[in-house]
């Protein structure tokens, strides 16, 4: 993994593997050496569904790593693959899945809810996440129009303290329709 972090096979044996838990500790360090030199950028060469899916697998481990750094870095990581997402536009793929500019964003946002759950911590989470929603909303202000219904219809149930930055986010959505 370390020599070819971008491999998909690579983290399709960790997602078979893990299922999203953290990774045996002797296998932690190797982990997080790949991680530190993902790019899912360089993944995205062979299409969007493999960068996709190495980049919801690596985004599963810096989850639960305490990384707050690496965690970050992926953060950034997600804002790049959405720049380069919405430069490209609509595409036109063998498997269509992926073809619309809307669906590439769908799988971003699951990428962004993975990178913002903090184990044992609702608030932090929901801060992190309803954060990079706002950042990919300036980013494509169509997140909001396609998106809206899906990520705000729930806040009426969210517990006072985890509500706080997704009032800020529907608010803004709803601005912007």
């Amino acid at each position: 993994m370390i020599a070819d972090p971008h491999r998909v096979i690579n983290w399709t044996w960790i997602d078979m593997v893990s299922e999203g838990l953290p990774l045996y500790g002797e296998f932690r360090e190797l982990c997080q050496r790949a991680l530190d030199v993902f790019d899912p950028l360089t993944a995205r060469k062979e299409g969007f569904r493999s960068a996709w899916f190495t980049f919801r697998a690596a985004a599963s481990q810096v989850a639960n790593m305490a990384d707050e750094s690496l965690r970050l870095k992926f953060r950034d990581h997600l804002v790049g693959m959405l720049k380069s997402e919405i430069e490209a536009g609509t595409e036109d793929t063998s498997d269509r899945e992926f073809n619309s500019l809307e669906d590439r964003v769908g799988a971003l946002i699951e990428v962004a809810s993975i990178l913002s759950h903090v184990p044992g911590d609702p608030v932090s989470s929901s801060v992190g996440l309803t954060s990079l929603l706002r950042t990919m909303t300036e980013l494509w202000p169509d997140l909001g129009r396609h998106y809206r219904h899906v990520l705000t219809r729930e806040v009426w149930n969210l517990p006072i303290e985890e509500s706080e930055g997704w009032w800020h986010f529907t608010l803004r959505v709803r601005a912007a329709a």
